[in-house]
């Protein structure tokens, strides 16, 4: 449970524009952020993991109530399942 006066952005929303990804080719990865709180969330970290290990990095700024989609590029190496996120910095949520 959070504090009542919390502030909380947060990954909504990701998904690849290509259907299938292969291998030594471009994958464009969309993730949407939103700022849920009432400050704004300046320079605000976001990450992209691809089997736990953060291979794009960028910084956005949100307003209050602000949405916005971030666009990465990743090659996958090999062939087969892989796990892919999308981490914010942390904050008290």
């Amino acid at each position: 449970l959070g504090q009542n006066d919390a502030e909380n952005a947060a990954v909504t929303r990701v998904a690849a524009r290509q259907p299938l990804a292969t291998v030594q080719q471009e994958v464009q990865i969309d993730a949407q952020l939103r700022n849920f709180g009432r400050q704004p969330r300046s320079k605000q970290r976001v990450e992209l993991v691809v089997e736990g290990r953060t291979v794009a990095e960028q910084h956005v700024d949100l307003a209050p109530g602000d949405e916005r989609t971030v666009m990465f590029v990743h090659q996958f190496g090999h062939e087969g399942q892989q796990s892919v996120e999308v981490r914010l910095a942390p904050d008290s949520l």
